[in-house]
């Protein structure tokens, strides 16, 4: 950590980043879900990524790393209840791969740690 930062201003700064991930992460699941994306300028989700919930999947481990442990148990529920990748779709090995994939194992590390 940085010495000339405070402990009261490395955990203002914790906050203020725990708020805006909430911020965004709410918009998303309120305006977007369970579609890939939020189109801001519309406010509403799109597909650019084969429906699977992308968004979802790359904020799991966010989620449990916060220590929000309701919206992380809720996210593990709707993947085993309704995610599948049994799409007929053309998208971005790459992105996919980091995104979802990742996304998934991610998830998995916090819940290593107990």
């Amino acid at each position: 950590s940085d010495p000339t930062i405070s402990r009261v201003e490395r955990i203002k700064l914790r906050e203020e980043v725990r708020e805006l991930f909430l911020h965004g992460y709410t918009k998303y699941m309120d305006h977007a879900f369970p579609h890939d994306v939020l189109q801001p300028g519309a406010c509403n989700g799109a597909d650019d990524w084969g429906g699977i919930a992308l968004t979802l999947l790359d904020t799991m481990d966010t989620l449990a790393l916060m220590g929000n442990a309701h919206e992380f148990e809720r996210s593990v529920r709707y993947c085993v209840q309704h995610l599948s990748f049994d799409q007929d779709e053309t998208v971005s090995l790459f992105e996919t791969n980091i995104r979802a994939l990742g996304g998934l194992l991610r998830c998995c590390w916090p819940r290593t740690l107990h």
